[in-house]
């Protein structure tokens, strides 16, 4: 098969079992430094997915089935990371358009910071309930089919979406019509090279990281050739959501740890309630700067969770 990014006729697998079990492949594009599902839902196809089933299969506890009010409270305590790193481009005067905002958790953790917001999200449900928990315009459906004027937007922002479109190329170039000549766009997917995956020895992991949701894979050679594609210009991050103790999990027994929570924000030792408290402070202070110190290895070794750009359009 072809690299559906550059037409690369030789490609490598990475594997040939997903998530839950699924028999499809893998491939990986060494022109391209990017990974992509053989068999893709195109078109019409993928819109009703993501419309009706996407958060049926793929949630973040495990246990249990989330509507969009869960999604949000889950996902706007881990906000901080994406905010950080654009906060010298939120201010007040600005304009942010997050495409595929799912319930609205970034949005809503910025809404006091901006001055105007507003969102595209395929699920019906969680746009209806970003649009309210964030005061602003969310559409339901795709950036095309909205009446956004182009060239309006201070920040365009689009955080693990890229990985599900059909065409990331022309993703880009559509989200690049809706950015001001000065302004930025901003991208985040998951990291090809994720230590658990790249590193590890996991099997199981490597079958719950690969997954029939997601039609591409990106490592960071990949991501500049695509901004170049693209006509952008600007730098790669890494960013690491998972913390020390979730590794550890996988690393001793590659399974997963039953909701996503648990493996996200400051990790804690699971202390008595008649532990001293000086020695239980004591205890989750050292964890907490192995977390860190462990966070920062792995974003040396570009072997984050998720990578990501910043980006503007290139001068002519």
């Amino acid at each position: 098969m072809n690299c559906p990014l550059c037409g690369q006729k030789e490609p490598q697998m990475l594997t040939d079992r997903l998530r839950n079990g699924e028999p499809l492949r893998v491939l990986y594009c060494p022109d391209c430094d990017a990974g992509y599902l053989e068999d893709r839902k195109t078109g019409d196809e993928l819109k009703a997915y993501y419309r009706d089933a996407y958060r049926k299969e793929y949630k973040p506890d495990l246990r249990k089935q989330a509507d969009a009010g869960r999604l949000f409270d889950i996902a706007a305590r881990f906000q901080e990371d994406r905010i950080a790193r654009i906060e010298r481009y939120l201010r007040k005067e600005a304009s942010v358009l997050d495409v595929g905002c799912s319930s609205g958790a970034f949005l809503y953790r910025i809404k006091d910071k901006v001055q105007a917001l507003a969102g595209v999200e395929p699920d019906p449900e969680a746009a209806r309930f970003a649009s309210r928990a964030c005061g602003c315009p969310v559409y339901a459906g795709y950036l095309p089919e909205t009446p956004l004027p182009k060239g309006s937007f201070d920040v365009v922002c689009s955080f693990q979406v890229m990985e599900h479109v059909e065409d990331p190329l022309a993703f880009l170039l559509q989200m690049k019509e809706y950015v001001k000549d000065d302004g930025v766009l901003c991208v985040e997917v998951p990291n090809l090279r994720d230590a658990l995956v790249s590193a590890f020895e996991l099997p199981n992991y490597r079958r719950f990281y690969f997954r029939s949701a997601h039609l591409f894979y990106f490592g960071d050679r990949g991501l500049r050739l695509l901004m170049e594609r693209a006509g952008l210009e600007g730098d790669v991050f890494y960013s690491q959501d998972y913390h020390f103790v979730n590794h550890m999990n996988w690393a001793l027994s590659d399974k997963p740890q039953p909701s996503a929570e648990d493996g996200m924000g400051e990790p804690a030792f699971p202390l008595r309630r008649e532990a001293d408290p000086d020695a239980g402070a004591r205890l989750n202070g050292f964890l907490r700067r192995v977390n860190r110190e462990y966070k920062a290895l792995l974003e040396e070794l570009g072997m984050t969770s998720k990578i990501g750009f910043i980006a503007r359009k290139k001068r002519d």
